[in-house]
């Protein structure tokens, strides 16, 4: 029994010792963002790429209640091809957070994406190309 139980011990030590001598993982790269100005309204947020997909979080300003404004975002493929958009709500006199997610479904998706802050009439009044890291 004794036999067992330090049979036991020795590969649990063992594999302590494997997993202490394991490398440790590399932290994860910040989302790459984009800040768009048009006067005194913005549009801020990051930028994450997924596999097929790619997540644009962030917030918007427009500051009066009949000039509104929005986000637009589009994902694209190196050849310059759109493979998907997504809009945020419209914001009016106020201050809003906005989560898109944008379809980019081809194999190893998105290489860019182009976040346009757009004006009451969807005029792209600043754009901003977030590359994919």
């Amino acid at each position: 029994m004794r036999s067992k139980i330090a049979a036991g011990f020795g590969a649990l030590s063992m594999a302590v010792g494997m997993v202490v001598a394991l490398p440790a993982l590399p932290v994860a790269a910040a989302a790459p963002g984009y800040h768009l100005k048009y006067g005194q309204t913005w549009s801020k947020g990051t930028v994450t790429f997924n596999n097929r997909s790619v997540a644009v979080v962030g917030q918007q300003k427009s500051v009066s209640k009949t000039d509104c404004r929005r986000t637009y975002a589009s994902a694209h493929a190196a050849n310059g091809k759109e493979l998907g958009y997504a809009i945020s709500p419209w914001v009016c006199g106020t201050t809003a957070k906005y989560s898109l997610n944008v379809p980019a479904n081809v194999r190893g998706g998105a290489a860019y994406v182009r976040v346009h802050f757009q004006d009451h009439a969807a005029n792209t009044v600043a754009r901003a190309t977030v590359r994919k890291p």
